[in-house]
């Protein structure tokens, strides 16, 4: 392995001698794998990128890991020369020469190299950043496992945080994909910092967390309060500890009860509650 030194190798070794991840279960992998699988925008399209191309109006800024070890960023890279879209590709330090292939095939490509592999948290700040730069007026932050079919889906959510000029972000309804019961639409804080996640819909709509798997940010939001913190790990931890963060220092969020998405998700209760207790403590 060109990442483990032969002297690192029986430590390398022993990491998998471990107990099961809570979290990350191997149903949960096997979920995420098949909810990527799906993600497939030429499915509607005869399966020709060039078509879907020709169908895309909105501005694009995509952002890749050129060493993805899921998904390969190949038609990512496409579908942004074939749309004129800003494109930013990421090297976490990768020791196999990719950024110098890169910037050989693809002078004009902003690609940057990082001095490590900071994981997901970094790479979406990063790409926050980098919006900011560009002066766009809000984010959606999804994780790669989210559908949604309206395809008013943006403008409904825009709409609605534009009715709310006191609110800096928004959320869809969350659901599950077996029932289409609704898995959270975000989460208050109770009495003496509990945290309670939302599955039902109530007349105040107003929360103090975004789910961390859909989320729609003023850009201003970020600039006023900060950016996720690069330290914590991407298991929604990073997220309960940016809401509550924000909104203990005066942001405003609620959930917009006529957008929905179906997250294919498959985490235990158990293990979002230890998240959610981690967090606290």
């Amino acid at each position: 392995n060109k990442n483990t030194k032969p002297v690192n190798f029986n430590d390398y070794l022993k990491s998998f001698d471990k107990e099961p991840g809570k979290v990350f279960t191997l149903d949960n992998y096997l979920t995420q794998l098949k909810a990527m699988m799906k993600h497939d925008i030429s499915a509607n399209f005869n399966n020709s990128i060039e078509d879907v191309a020709k169908n895309i109006s909105a501005k694009l800024f995509i952002i890749v890991n050129e060493t993805d070890m899921l998904i390969n960023p190949t038609e990512a890279i496409n579908l942004a020369k074939l749309t004129d879209a800003q494109l930013l590709i990421l090297d976490n330090n990768s020791s196999d020469l990719t950024y110098e292939k890169i910037k050989t095939e693809f002078p004009s490509v902003d690609i940057r190299k990082l001095n490590d592999n900071y994981g997901c948290v970094t790479g979406r700040n990063i790409g926050i950043v980098e919006l900011i730069k560009m002066g766009v007026k809000y984010i959606y932050i999804s994780d790669n496992d989210i559908v949604f079919k309206d395809s008013l889906f943006f403008e409904k959510l825009k709409d609605f945080i534009i009715s709310y000029p006191q609110i800096d972000g928004c959320c869809p309804v969350v659901k599950w994909p077996s029932d289409k019961m609704i898995q959270t639409v975000g989460a208050k804080v109770l009495n003496f910092g509990r945290i309670k996640y939302l599955n039902n819909i109530i007349e105040n709509n107003d929360i103090n967390i975004l789910p961390g798997c859909a989320q729609f940010i003023k850009t201003d939001t970020f600039k006023k309060y900060g950016l996720y913190d690069n330290d914590l790990t991407p298991i929604s931890i990073e997220d309960l500890e940016w809401g509550l963060r924000v909104t203990k220092n005066g942001a405003k969020f609620k959930y917009n009860t006529e957008t929905e998405v179906i997250h294919l998700h498959n985490i235990g209760k158990k293990a979002t509650e230890e998240a959610m207790t981690y967090i606290i403590v």
